[in-house]
């Protein structure tokens, strides 16, 4: 059988085995131009229909195609898994993630109920350092002021000069406050208690207590002596008065510095006690009482002396006195004392 030329098609006879050649070169041509072929059933069962259906598992017999549709629908579930665009969105919108239980961020970011760790340099994750710290800010806001301007010595920051602070100069204009300065000109107050002797008219000897009990003689309190809590100051002037006339005693007043001091009862001697000397401050005798020029139609008498200037520093900011007379005298059932301190408060 002679061999084709170059260049040209040949048709074979496949049931004869003759051959002919087919006129025009080789190469892709047109349908009519071509040679009709038909391809096995079980090459095109392999390839798959056109209508073939994608088979229901990844693993299920298909065609090619079928297995193409199978390959297309898992990456169609596969987009409708994943974010609808780039860029930051909403945690519904968003592919979730969870980090492992023993990786470094779940280590050291440490758990939301991780406890604070007990120092400043232990170890911790991160949600308890951050706890560490919150409490560390908790205890520094309770060492500032609770509100802005100007509060009470309780409520305002400590301060305190340099060792070698240079001197500073003081404007004397405007008006000084306990703030700075302290008060230009004195603190001069007035202070005054009353107390009711016993319901009877036991006559008094010199140097007998006068007081609010024949059981247990109370030490009366004039509060305010002081300015501050163990302040100081002078007793510059003293009055007493009581609510019966025409009676003439002198009376010596004893001033302590705080109370508990042991008495002796009304109506009963003077006693003191060498326990008591740190509680003492002195005592001061008055004049005698006097009543007004018209005693028929004046109800008291009184003594008053404005010439002492008594130092004292109160335990708290309170004095305390209990009254002796010096001359016997006949009191009045329930007779009031009143006794008044002009005080010169530092």
């Amino acid at each position: 059988m002679a061999r084709p030329l170059s260049g040209e098609a040949v048709e074979v006879d496949i049931r004869s085995g003759s051959s002919a050649s087919v006129a025009g070169p080789l190469g892709r041509r047109s349908d009519a131009t071509s040679l009709s072929v038909a391809v096995s059933t079980e090459d095109a069962a392999l390839y798959g229909a056109l209508t073939e259906t994608a088979p229901a598992t990844d693993t299920a017999s298909s065609g090619m195609n079928g297995r193409l549709q199978r390959i297309a629908q898992r990456l169609t579930s596969l987009i409708a898994l994943l974010p609808v665009a780039l860029g930051g969105t909403t945690a519904a919108n968003s592919l979730p993630v969870v980090l492992s239980s023993d990786g470094p961020f779940a280590t050291q970011t440490g758990s939301v109920t991780e406890t604070a760790p007990a120092t400043d340099t232990a170890s911790s994750g991160l949600n308890g350092r951050l706890q560490r710290i919150a409490q560390r800010i908790t205890s520094l806001i309770a060492l500032l002021p609770a509100a802005l301007g100007q509060g009470t010595m309780a409520q305002s920051l400590r301060v305190v000069l340099a060792s070698d602070q240079a001197s500073i100069p003081v404007a004397a204009t405007g008006v000084a406050t306990e703030v700075h300065l302290g008060e230009v000109g004195g603190n001069l107050v007035m202070i005054s208690t009353e107390f009711t002797r016993p319901a009877d008219t036991t006559a008094y000897a010199a140097n007998d207590v006068v007081s609010d009990s024949t059981s247990a003689t109370t030490m009366e309190a004039l509060a305010g002596a002081a300015r501050v809590s163990g302040g100081s100051g002078y007793i510059v002037g003293i009055r007493i008065a009581t609510d019966k006339k025409s009676i003439v005693p002198r009376i010596r007043l004893h001033l302590f510095n705080t109370n508990g001091a042991t008495l002796a009862a009304d109506n009963a001697a003077w006693k003191d006690l060498y326990a008591d000397s740190a509680k003492r401050v002195g005592y001061w005798d008055l004049p005698a009482m006097i009543t007004g020029a018209d005693s028929t139609n004046s109800d008291n008498s009184r003594s008053i002396d404005l010439a002492c200037r008594i130092p004292f520093t109160c335990a708290v900011t309170s004095l305390y006195y209990v009254t002796e007379t010096l001359d016997a005298f006949t009191p009045a059932s329930g007779q009031k004392f009143t006794v008044t301190l002009f005080v010169d408060r530092n």
